[in-house]
C-alpha cells in the first residue's frame, strides 16, 4: 500500500476501497455512509445539492494514476459512468467509409 503515490494513499485513507465500502452510483445524502465523493450529493436538512468533493479533473487524475498501478477497479464509480483508455475506444461506434 505504501508503495503507491501519496495522492492515492490520501484518497484511500479518506475513502476506503471497494471491498471495505461500497459507494453509490447515484446521488445520496451527504451523511449517508455510502455517499460517493465523485457525485453531487444532497444535504439532509437544507435539501441543497453539494458539489462533488472531487472535481471531474481530479477524478480523471486519480483514475489515470490508479490505472497506472492496476487498482482502478477499487475507485468509486465516476460521474456519468465516464470511460477511460481501452474501454472508451472499445465501446465507441465505428465510423463507416
Amino acid at each position: 500500500f505504501y508503495s503507491l503515490p501519496p495522492k492515492l494513499i490520501n484518497f484511500f485513507a479518506r475513502y476506503p476501497p471497494a471491498p471495505f465500502r461500497e459507494y453509490s452510483s447515484q446521488p445520496e445524502l451527504t451523511t449517508a455512509p455510502n455517499a460517493n465523493p465523485f457525485l453531487n450529493n444532497r444535504h439532509p436538512v437544507t435539501n441543497n445539492v453539494h458539489d462533488a468533493i472531487y472535481s471531474s479533473r481530479r477524478q480523471s487524475d486519480l483514475y489515470k494514476l490508479a490505472y497506472k498501478y492496476g487498482i482502478h477497479e477499487l475507485l468509486p464509480p465516476c460521474k456519468h459512468n465516464k470511460k477511460f483508455y481501452e474501454a472508451k475506444y472499445e465501446e465507441s461506434p465505428r465510423l463507416k467509409g
